[in-house]
């Protein structure tokens, strides 16, 4: 109700303003309005992709993110229109006069035309902002009964859609370009609402850099190409039911009512087109410290044999089962509101999502949360492998292989020294499933930056002096010393100080990963079914100051970025990092980059119960 409302507002003011003002000069200013709206929608992306790499990830910065699409679209836009209107007030100084009733009516129609482009950008402004999946009464798209994600409803006047239209008609004829924005975003009121179509009502993430996901793998299943599957070995029975029906699986074998965006079903010679994507560390909610997605948020752009562009929403994903375990399973996106989530600590999760496309058309990229990937032919992985069954596909989620993709570099394991554990005293070895912080804090004393729980920190940030840690004697209500871990999640504290050597932060294999430029020097552990988890926080004392982090959602990202640099030369130092593995994990190692500073034996069992 109020973004339609907004909008008739915007467009009828604009209209009165210009009409009143006459022929010419409502003219001179909708000239001035559609050039400026053409270089608006130029650099829209990149702006957006600019304003988002630059938000922090606390604080007031971390709203650039938040607001980045719309501002990214609305900053051009009126720094353009404001320029246009500069010079073309500067070189025409004198107006042209013609018939009050003439100039009233020639005013008017160039001022709606001005204003539905004003009031177009101004929806498209407020759309691209994190303000709930619902912007203010407008959802440009809904999910069905079934979760199939289509069309919503226009505004009454749909001013954004008109917009967006005349632009994408012109990136093709007066204002072409080698990228014209009818094929990378033919509908922006739609890429938009994907956007915003985040959990619990689009108050989770909206938008995430490109350097947070990874796309690594491609396949696909054309109907035209299966074989009829192979003969159970155990029964020498077939499959029952029609074992090439990718609307199913052979884990469901009930055909899922799957319709394209415009409410159509795909047809029988729909391929089934999967995406693998890898999801790092930056991905997570800040929150939860999981990955969340609903299909809402991720799609493909297709081209069909006209070189018209489509949206596909996913109908299936396939990601891990179970915590800390390989086990991977397929789930449909069956149901309106659905949204799934990573599971436990890892610190990368992959997905595979599954798309029924049209058999006229092709995939030319995927859009996850506002970033477009584009499928480049010459990038190997980006090639889609063909299954000649789905009985294959299905036999490789049950092998737990099907989203590995097809780029794992292997872990460097040439310099790691091995942790003896299993003596009575951690302290020795400097390994320790728990989540006791190691110090006596006191409630109230730690600053607005950390958040506090029953004696437990939460989540945040804090800075204290060696004194502000002699609490003993401290009433127990206000005793503070322990770290609250999320569900399915127990931390390991793992000593990265000088005092370690060759298995800390100061040792060669630490020193090399740092400088390392090819992969992010984060700290990690490593299961034994080769899972990592990253540091989710520290603990630095040294004599003149104690720094406590601990932030679920947002790993530690570089170890000369993130962590307070230790010193062979500085051995009052100690440093204590983090990590967030998943529960029921065995933990054989810990490293930086994607080298392996240190193989515990035996391997650290991750089932003690923290409270």
């Amino acid at each position: 109700m109020i973004m339609n409302v907004l909008a008739i507002a915007i467009l009828g003011g604009v209209a009165y303003a210009w009409g009143a003002r006459g022929g010419f000069s409502s003219l001179l200013n909708c000239m001035c309005v559609v050039f400026a709206g053409a270089i608006a929608f130029g650099l829209w992306e990149p702006i957006a992709t600019w304003l988002i790499g630059s938000a922090g990830t606390r604080g007031m910065s971390s709203l650039l993110a938040d607001i980045a699409w719309g501002a990214g679209l609305a900053i051009p836009f009126f720094l353009a229109l404001l320029v246009f209107r500069a010079v073309t007030d500067s070189l025409i100084r004198k107006n042209l006069k013609f018939s009050p009733t003439s100039d009233w009516i020639v005013g008017s129609l160039f001022g709606v035309v001005s204003g539905v482009i004003v009031s177009g950008i101004c929806v498209l402004t407020l759309s691209g902002m994190r303000i709930g999946s619902s912007a203010w009464g407008y959802e440009a798209i809904s999910s069905d009964a079934a979760g199939n994600v289509q069309r919503g409803s226009s505004l009454w006047v749909p001013t954004d859609r008109l917009t967006s239209g005349l632009y994408s008609r012109l990136s093709r004829g007066s204002f072409s370009s080698p990228e014209p924005l009818a094929v990378w975003n033919p509908d922006p009121a739609v890429f938009e609402a994907s956007a915003r179509a985040s959990y619990l009502d689009g108050t989770a993430r909206t938008s995430l850099e490109r350097k947070d996901f990874d796309i690594i793998g491609r396949y696909v299943l054309d109907p035209a190409k299966l074989k009829a599957p192979e003969a159970s070995p155990k029964t020498g029975a077939a499959p029952q039911g029609d074992a090439n029906d990718l609307r199913a699986d052979g884990f469901d074998r009930t055909p899922q009512g799957v319709k394209l965006f415009n409410g159509e079903a795909p047809g029988k010679d729909a391929k089934l087109h999967g995406v693998i994507v890898k999801f790092r560390a930056g991905a997570k909610e800040r929150t939860s410290g999981q990955v969340i997605i609903g299909n809402g948020q991720v799609y493909l752009l297709t081209e069909d044999s006209a070189g018209e562009t489509h949206f596909v929403f996913p109908n299936a994903v396939v990601s891990k089962a179970e915590a800390g375990k390989t086990a991977i399973a397929r789930f449909r996106y069956d149901a309106k509101g659905t949204f799934l989530a990573s599971l436990g600590g890892d610190s990368e999760s992959n997905w595979a999502f599954e798309f029924m496309v049209p058999a006229d058309q092709t995939p030319i990229a995927i859009v996850v949360k506002g970033t477009r990937v584009r499928f480049d032919p010459a990038d190997e992985k980006l090639k889609p492998v063909e299954f000649e069954s789905r009985q294959k596909r299905d036999s490789l989620i049950a092998a737990g292989q099907l989203t590995s993709g097809k780029s794992q570099k292997p872990l460097d394991e040439s310099k790691a020294v091995t942790v003896t554990l299993g003596g009575t005293d951690p302290n020795s070895t400097g390994v320790s499933p728990t989540n006791q912080i190691g110090l006596v804090l006191q409630d109230g004393t730690l600053g607005s930056s950390i958040t506090v729980t029953n004696g437990r920190i939460v989540s945040g940030t804090t800075l204290l002096s060696p004194k502000d840690t002699q609490n003993r004697g401290v009433d127990q209500n206000l005793r503070v010393d322990r770290f609250a871990p999320p569900d399915q999640v127990a931390l390991l504290m793992v000593d990265a100080g000088y005092e370690r050597g060759e298995a800390g932060l100061t040792g060669s294999a630490a020193r090399e990963a740092a400088i390392d430029t090819s992969v992010p020097a984060s700290p990690f552990v490593i299961d034994s079914n080769g899972i990592r988890y990253d540091a989710v926080g520290f603990v630095y004392q040294d004599p003149q100051e104690v720094r406590i982090r601990y932030i679920i959602g947002e790993p530690i990202q570089s170890v000369s970025g993130d962590l307070p640099s230790v010193s062979r030369s500085r051995p009052d130092q100690k440093l204590k990092l983090i990590f967030a593995p998943s529960k029921g994990t065995e933990i054989v190692g810990w490293g930086v980059g994607n080298k392996l500073i240190a193989k515990f034996i035996p391997p650290v069992k991750m089932d003690i119960e923290q409270r």
